[in-house]
């Protein structure tokens, strides 16, 4: 084997004789091989007297080759063993850092996964290595992980810690980051002036099974199911006060929009082939509160976002509503 580097070569050898066994010089060889990446020296060269000639070959791309020679005149020929062009170690970095999640939940069970690309100074693919990670904030699966085929190694972290976790892989001299943020709770404020209102969460990347439930004192959903009603609102109340401190209850609707479909507040199926962010929506109308007096109300609609398979509330969101009754 050799080392990809374009420099270090591997180097076959054809011996040519007659049918007495007899060296034959002066004959004339063609070369050829199996995998367009190889640079063979040459295409065709001539036996000298010991009946034997020689080819040299170079790659900048890892791979198996397998070389040919024919002799020319009587077009019989043989084929060397299988040799190896591999990655070259000695200019080997992480070449990408890349995570699923840039945010994620402090709930101790969900988690962001790291991904760290090894390669060559020609891109090739370094395996079986071993990646080293660290991290500021909260926990890692482990301190290392090995590189696979494609030159991958992979990480998560998990924790309870609110924060920004900056993680690092290390290679040799190498080294990338990356920022993920532990958060428990979103915090919004929702003003409504008109008859109708809606509020859009921000979208949450990697967390394509997230449903929303209500959250005491806010009424309505408190459980998920796989596939609710396409373009439904979950009804959804919460107590409000008016500029004189009285306590009303309002009714809000909630739904769940992937880049699929929406559905009401609590459905949590994934959306296959497309994006997979998931945002919460609030939808207000006039027509749900025949009986609200004009005026202005305060209140705090709180849900939690869950993940279908997962046991525990990734997200807990309070939005402070405004609602001017004309």
């Amino acid at each position: 084997q050799a080392v990809a580097n374009g420099t270090e070569a591997v180097t076959w050898t054809a011996t040519v004789k007659d049918a007495n066994n007899n060296p034959v010089n002066a004959a004339s060889v063609d070369w050829s091989g199996d995998n367009t990446n190889v640079t063979l020296a040459k295409n065709n060269t001539q036996t000298e007297a010991a009946g034997t000639t020689t080819m040299t070959g170079t790659s900048l791309t890892a791979g198996t080759e397998i070389v040919t020679a024919t002799l020319t005149q009587q077009q019989r020929a043989a084929s060397a063993s299988a040799v190896s062009y591999i990655a070259d170690l000695s200019t080997a970095e992480i070449a990408t850092l890349t995570l699923d999640r840039s945010v994620v939940s402090n709930n101790g069970e969900d988690v962001t996964t790291f991904t760290a690309t090894v390669k060559d100074a020609n891109g090739n693919p370094i395996v079986n290595q071993t990646v080293n990670w660290a991290t500021t904030l909260n926990t890692l699966a482990g301190s290392t992980s090995v590189t696979d085929a494609s030159g991958v190694a992979t990480m998560t972290i998990s924790g309870t810690e609110e924060g920004d976790a900056t993680v690092t892989a290390t290679y040799g001299q190498s080294a990338k980051s990356g920022i993920t943020t532990f958060i428990g709770s979103i915090s919004a404020d929702w003003v409504i002036t008109g008859s109708s209102g809606q509020y859009k969460t921000p979208p949450l990347s990697a967390y394509d099974t997230l449903g929303f439930i209500a959250v005491s004192p806010t009424t309505g959903p408190t459980s998920l199911v796989w596939d609710g009603p396409e373009k439904t609102n979950s009804p959804l109340t919460t107590p409000m006060t008016d500029e004189h401190g009285n306590e009303v209850v309002v009714n809000f609707g909630g739904e769940r929009m992937t880049g699929c479909k929406i559905r009401t507040f609590n459905s949590s199926v994934n959306c296959v082939g497309a994006d997979p962010d998931v945002n919460g929506i609030l939808n207000y109308s006039s027509a749900d509160n025949p009986g609200l007096l004009p005026g202005v109300y305060q209140g705090v609609i709180h849900y939690a976002g869950k993940n279908y398979y997962g046991s525990g509330t990734s997200f807990y969101y309070d939005v402070s509503v405004s609602l001017t009754v004309k």
